[in-house]
């Protein structure tokens, strides 16, 4: 029997936790289900909930910064303008991006761009990661 944790005991982790019973009701085996390495880190309380948000949060704002155009043709009508231009939502989240990462101090800030963004393992530069964090969860007011 398998049961998933979800609803409120998910929002307690960033990731789901699949506890595989055997018997009597008796856990087994604990597998944690992640989507990333700042999802690891949080299932294993490396990082609090406070910075794992404000890693979340800069890699989706990192994201939408770097979309691309869409290279695909439309068959309706062409819109004036060049499709090169970046659109205003990349342009605010860029702009976020620059004030975050400013907020983070140098040597912490290729930890944390490493870790949520490019989802590589922080290894022995953990505690920059957590001080890179830390700044950014004060930038962006978390609690």
């Amino acid at each position: 029997m398998m049961r998933i944790a979800t609803g409120l005991a998910a929002l307690a982790r960033p990731s789901q936790v699949a506890e595989v019973y055997h018997g009597a009701g008796r856990a087994l085996r604990r597998h944690y289900l992640v989507a990333c390495v700042l999802d690891w880190y949080r299932a294993r309380r490396l990082v609090t909930a406070r910075q794992w948000a404000a890693g979340h949060r800069l890699a989706a704002d990192w994201h939408l910064a770097c979309l691309n155009p869409r290279v695909i043709g439309s068959y309706g009508e062409r819109t004036s303008g060049s499709t090169r231009e970046p659109s205003r939502p990349q342009l605010a989240a860029r702009r976020r991006v620059g004030r975050a990462l400013g907020a983070v101090p140098e040597p912490a800030r290729g930890s944390v761009v490493d870790t949520c963004v490019y989802d590589a393992w922080a290894g022995r530069a953990m505690p920059c990661l957590r001080l890179g964090l830390v700044a950014l969860a004060k930038h962006y007011r978390l609690t």
